[in-house]
């Protein structure tokens, strides 16, 4: 499989220990990732607040730059700003026509825009995920996180259930996860403010953290870099206000994926985690000697 990459200006910063993970574990998995030439910043969740056509713009210059018939983009705000601007390009030819004047060139209509997620756990047999694996998450307990714009709106982001998605949650246990059930799963981190109102960041991120530890996680499981970055450099900061002495690690599901797919802690980026990982990547350990058994 081969798609264009595109991994948007968090991957490639704060992110970058994302970027590492993905690269990893598509390697290891057949898939190959072009990187779109010359691609730019989605407009993230601000550039629709200033200028609609600017908001549409962004994206539609990344899309009409890839060479390959997919994208695959690893950052769920990234993801869904894409997918929203090609739905609306797709349906709207006056709004198309608008940003087609903007860019200077004809939209490339046609290529589908998807998120890594989707493309790992709907694209490549699970049988073939666990041939490769090199032994198990050792039963690790989770809490799978897909944020607020991973699986909406449903219009956009229409591989998964919009209100109860479960494919994170397959393919953790398929890695040999124990995958607890929580009910933060697809509320919103505050990621739009985390410069502007860190005190509701610190509220919302908050509630997912208690959470997380009243279902008993040992790791918080996310598919977004601003997710991420909010449940992990937050996170000591935002305990302390709620009296809480434990600590759970935000990792990408890719980091985990690549674990028991046999990469090194270092070559995952996990050095960048801030809250301490190092019971949960022994926990891998012990499990990496106990083979990987399918489910029935």
């Amino acid at each position: 499989m081969k798609f264009s990459y595109y991994p948007g200006c968090t991957l490639h910063s704060t992110g970058a220990e994302y970027d590492q993970s993905v690269r990893a574990v598509c390697h290891t998995l057949g898939i190959e990732l072009v990187e779109i030439p010359g691609w730019g910043c989605c407009g993230a969740t601000s550039a629709h607040s200033v200028n609609e056509l600017l908001a549409y713009a962004l994206p539609a210059h990344t899309i009409t730059n890839a060479t390959e018939e997919a994208i695959a983009a690893p950052c769920a705000a990234c993801y869904n700003r894409l997918r929203y601007t090609d739905v609306n390009l797709r349906e709207n030819a006056s709004l198309r026509a608008e940003v087609e004047k903007a860019l200077d060139r004809p939209y490339r209509a046609g290529v589908a825009v998807r998120h890594l997620l989707d493309i790992i756990a709907n694209d490549v047999p699970g049988e073939e995920i666990q041939a490769k694996l090199q032994g198990t998450l050792g039963g690790l307990k989770v809490v799978c996180y897909y944020g607020c714009l991973l699986t909406r709106p449903k219009k956009v982001a229409a591989f998964d259930d919009m209100e109860e998605p479960r494919s994170m949650d397959r393919l953790m246990q398929l890695c040999g996860a124990e995958v607890l059930d929580w009910p933060h799963r697809v509320v919103c981190c505050g990621a739009a403010f985390s410069l502007s109102r860190t005190d509701i960041v610190r509220h919302m991120t908050g509630k997912l953290l208690t959470s997380a530890l009243r279902a008993g996680a040992e790791a918080v499981v996310v598919a977004c870099p601003m997710c991420q970055s909010n449940l992990d450099l937050r996170q000591p900061a935002i305990l302390k206000e709620r009296g809480v002495r434990e600590r759970v690690p935000a990792v990408y599901f890719t980091q985990l994926l690549g674990l028991a797919l046999g990469h090194s802690a270092k070559a995952l980026g996990f050095r960048k985690i801030m809250v301490d990982t190092s019971s949960l990547l022994a926990r891998v350990e012990a499990g990496r000697e106990a083979p990987a058994e399918a489910e029935g």
